[in-house]
């Protein structure tokens, strides 16, 4: 697993609609539990069956992720493709960042398997 997140590439008003995100996350992988009280930096907290955690902090400004790289690629492009803003995934150490605009999951796995 590898924690990440997907944030925009510069400092604008994108927020996380969570009420979307939390929808589609059990539509894609099912079972998925829900915890957050809508504060502090996990506001909200969907684990996923497999563990895996993805968290939106109370500013909706970034989606955090302990996933794997399909996971991280699948939530990556579902940001980008509700956002109006060019976003990137990124780890925590903002390496080999990777600008979600115009590319697929499969895009994103490979760059993240390249890294």
């Amino acid at each position: 697993m590898s924690s990440s997140f997907v944030a925009p590439t510069a400092p604008v008003p994108w927020r996380v609609d969570v009420a979307a995100l939390g929808n589609w996350l059990i539509e894609r992988w099912g079972e998925v539990a829900r915890d957050g009280d809508g504060g502090g930096p996990r506001a909200y907290l969907w684990t996923l069956p497999d563990f895996s955690e993805v968290w939106v902090p109370e500013g909706l400004d970034v989606v955090w992720m302990d996933c794997d790289v399909e996971a991280l690629a699948a939530i990556g492009v579902w940001c980008a493709a509700r956002s109006s803003y060019p976003l990137w995934l990124s780890d925590e150490g903002l390496g080999n960042p990777i600008e979600l605009t115009g590319i697929d999951e499969a895009a994103v796995i490979e760059a993240l398997e390249a890294s």
